[in-house]
């Protein structure tokens, strides 16, 4: 329920601005800067990045650098074989994970750790930060990213946060994901592919030889890190529509991220609730315009009824499991 909650406050945050088929102005509150409705990027700055940084705000601020060794930094190939079974169950979890849409890599993540601590010979040690907790939801993540992209770019649904923002980003550029991007953009996507073969090979060199410079970004000051990070993240929401109003759009993202992760609500169905509302909207709209507001229009032809029904199980199974282990216990202090 609180994931269908985010999805529902997306919902409303995507119809902010002017209505796609009527015209009128909705839920602007008398701004000017709303009219074109919510920049995503935007939001997604605001509810990832400065989320981020408003949680830790209330840990232990490091006062100077740490002390650390540079050859303790570098990777080592014996951890890689002795982490090689976690390695391709971490990937293959998330390859299936991620060809899911509306799920992502951070399911992903979760499912590959859980795998892997339940076929360990110790899993105690899960926990105190051994290899092979981290190579097989690292694997996942990095395999249901790439799977994600099927469902975008086949069904133009995204999987994650950041296919949404990928997808929003293909939407500005005049590029619909969905069947017909293969037909009428073919060389995009081939490029695209072709970008993730060279990409992953580069990944490993330039992996090998900043994972020290990077991983010493951890022992700097947060007192000096912080400011730096939200002047670049205040900056770079500016400039892209050259505004205030942008900034503090941001900022009201932030906290109310913040809000969500105190309850206990994921962000990530927020986001795709603001990129997926308004195509939504507009296509049921238009539907029920065409059929003159009769809604069996949409359990008409088979594929839609397929899909309905399928939408329909997903949605009232986890119920009906939760129904049935609450019923089975009364069941036996009855029979007892």
């Amino acid at each position: 329920m609180k994931g269908f909650t985010a999805l529902a406050i997306g919902f409303w945050l995507g119809m902010i601005g002017l209505d796609p088929i009527a015209g009128p102005i909705r839920f602007t509150f008398g701004s000017m800067e709303l009219f074109d409705g919510l920049d995503f990027s935007v939001v997604a700055v605001g509810l990832f990045g400065l989320t981020a940084m408003f949680t830790s705000l209330n840990e232990n601020v490091t006062k100077g650098l740490a002390k650390f060794e540079l050859s303790g930094l570098f990777p080592r190939v014996k951890y890689a074989v002795r982490s090689r079974i976690d390695l391709l169950q971490g990937a293959v979890t998330g390859f299936f994970v991620g060809v899911l849409p509306g799920i992502g890599a951070t399911a992903a993540t979760m499912m590959a750790y859980a795998a892997s601590k339940r076929m360990s010979k110790t899993p105690e040690r899960y926990g105190t930060g051994i290899v092979e907790g981290i190579a097989a939801p690292e694997a996942a993540n990095n395999s249901a990213s790439y799977s994600s992209m099927i469902p975008l770019f086949t069904l133009g649904i995204p999987g994650s946060a950041t296919t949404a923002v990928m997808m929003g980003g293909l939407l500005m550029l005049g590029l619909q994901p969905g069947p017909l991007l293969f037909v009428n953009n073919g060389d995009f996507i081939w490029t695209v592919f072709g970008s993730f073969w060279i990409g992953n090979v580069m990944l490993v060199f330039l992996t090998l030889l900043l994972t020290p410079l990077l991983a010493s970004l951890l022992f700097i000051s947060s007192a000096i890190l912080y400011p730096m990070v939200f002047a670049i993240i205040v900056f770079g929401v500016f400039s892209i529509g050259y505004s205030m109003s942008g900034v503090t759009i941001a900022l009201l993202a932030g906290f109310f991220g913040l809000i969500l992760i105190k309850l206990d609500y994921p962000p990530v169905p927020l986001v795709l609730g603001l990129i997926l509302g308004p195509m939504l909207e507009r296509n049921i709209r238009r539907t029920l315009i065409q059929s003159q507001g009769d809604v069996l229009i949409f359990i008409e032809r088979p594929i839609a009824l397929t899909l309905f029904v399928l939408t329909a199980i997903v949605l009232l199974l986890p119920v009906a499991m939760k129904l049935l282990r609450k019923k089975k216990p009364l069941l036996a202090e009855t029979s007892s």
